[in-house]
């Protein structure tokens, strides 16, 4: 019993500190793991807030893509053991899935990851919304001064 309590704390706490390592490699400005950004615009939140404080906000280059690429792998992995973990009964169900919602939380507090889809949305819906225009005859473009409009990855503007 003593070496499955062993493994399942060490999984929990891998997959906690995978996790928190995503969670800043995200935050930093020139991550990998966000969209393109307009010019002028940064990632925000408590984590890249506190990437700045840790000093993760230093990372460039391959470092970043090393350090994004590391951090993912971790929190897969270590999530991994943890559902093993509870496949053996050393770990809760209920701790499962408290560690998925937890990571949803920290996921919904930081920017956003890999896609720009969701402001093409928002900037459809302005199209009808606020400018009273047809989304499926009008794009983005025809709105530049839209507050969203820039953010719209090119292939859709």
């Amino acid at each position: 019993m003593e070496r499955a309590s062993r493994s399942s704390t060490l999984s929990v706490a891998g997959f906690v500190v995978g996790i928190a390592a995503t969670a800043l490699v995200a935050s930093v400005p020139g991550s990998p793991l966000q969209p393109a950004l307009p010019s002028g615009a940064a990632p925000g939140g408590p984590f890249a807030w506190l990437a700045d404080l840790v000093g993760v906000d230093a990372l460039h280059g391959n470092a970043l893509v090393a350090a994004s690429l590391a951090s993912v792998t971790a929190s897969v992995v270590a999530f991994a053991f943890v559902v093993r973990e509870a496949w053996r009964g050393t770990v809760s169900v209920k701790t499962v899935v408290i560690l998925a919602v937890a990571a949803h939380v920290v996921v919904l507090m930081l920017p956003l990851l890999g896609s720009r889809d969701v402001y093409s949305y928002i900037a459809y819906g302005n199209i009808a919304g606020l400018h009273h225009g047809n989304p499926y005859i009008q794009t983005p473009s025809d709105f530049p001064r839209d507050a969203v409009a820039s953010f719209v990855g090119p292939k859709w503007f």
